[in-house]
């Protein structure tokens, strides 16, 4: 007969433990101490000892023990096993989907980018990323280098890829180079130097140029055309590279862009520079004690784009 353990109005602080609930369900399935424990690979004494905690944990006992006859759950049992179930049916879940994700099989990875750069070898790199990893989840995020550089530092991104990084200087985040890109002048296709393979700076130079403001971020200015903008005619918008092409296409000057933001846009063709100051490196960006198994692998797909086999 089932014995009431139960203590009026003392309060229960103590939980089972996951072994004991695995116990629990081996007893339950054989119907048998001894069985239960083979199964287990423990002694029999070893599975009376984790049914007993477990009674005086509930305050009541699991089983109706009759001699010569298969153990029979009491209604504490019966009201504990769907639940017991669960549980480590939830801890088996997890457990396979972290293993999963240490082996970059799953889980989540923000990325974040600057405008225009979701193509050429990064657009590359994450194709491979996600023909090798399909369970998992790549959330993009576009924006200036500062306010992904906050989000990378706040913990929000788990990697930054862009070209133009604000200062580093005393913060905890690690960049490495990844890929110089080389720098095109587009042109209209009715212009006389359209008809050239590549074109110098001095040429460059005659030429009226669109760019984007030097107040922002991504910037040519900035990030390369600072030492000789100075020998330029540039005159500067507030736009996307998007609308500095149609500005070419509609015959109004010329724009130099990268080669990743390449778009296809009638009257206008891409020219590469020639000379010094031709080419934007692009780089990566990681918290510096981010042990993230999934950056590694986007990281690793991105070097073997370019041709690399360094390591994070």
């Amino acid at each position: 007969m089932a014995c009431d353990r139960s203590r009026p109005g003392a309060a229960r602080t103590a939980r089972p433990e996951f072994h004991q609930l695995e116990v629990f369900l081996k007893v339950v399935e054989t119907k048998s101490f001894t069985a239960a424990g083979h199964m287990l690979g423990r002694t029999q004494p070893a599975i009376s000892q984790a049914i007993a905690r477990l009674e005086d944990i509930y305050g009541a006992d699991l089983f109706e023990r009759s001699r010569g006859a298969p153990l029979a759950l009491t209604p504490v049992a019966e009201a504990i096993l769907p639940t017991a179930r669960q549980i480590l049916d939830i801890a088996d879940q997890q457990m396979r989907r972290a293993a999963a994700t240490a082996q970059s099989r799953s889980g989540t990875l923000a990325l974040g980018i600057f405008e225009g750069l979701a193509s050429g070898p990064l657009r590359n790199g994450l194709a491979a990323f996600i023909a090798a990893s399909p369970d998992v989840r790549l959330r993009l995020v576009e924006g200036r280098p500062s306010e992904l550089l906050d989000r990378l530092t706040d913990r929000r991104l788990d990697l930054l890829i862009t070209a133009f990084p604000p200062g580093l200087a005393g913060t905890v985040v690690v960049q490495e180079d990844l890929w110089a890109e080389p720098m095109l002048l587009v042109l209209p296709t009715a212009h006389p130097l359209a008809c050239r393979s590549e074109l110098s700076w001095e040429e460059i130079a005659t030429l009226r140029l669109h760019l984007r403001s030097r107040e922002s971020e991504t910037s040519l200015y900035g990030g390369l055309l600072g030492p000789i903008a100075s020998a330029l005619e540039c005159e500067e918008h507030e736009v996307s590279k998007e609308t500095l092409i149609d500005i070419v296409s509609i015959g109004m000057g010329a724009t130099i862009i990268t080669k990743s933001a390449c778009v296809e846009r009638g009257g206008v063709v891409y020219r590469p520079i020639s000379g010094d100051h031709d080419s934007i490196t692009f780089r990566a960006l990681w918290p510096r004690s981010d042990r993230n198994p999934l950056r590694h692998r986007l990281l690793s797909c991105l070097r073997k784009q370019m041709g690399g086999a360094r390591q994070a």
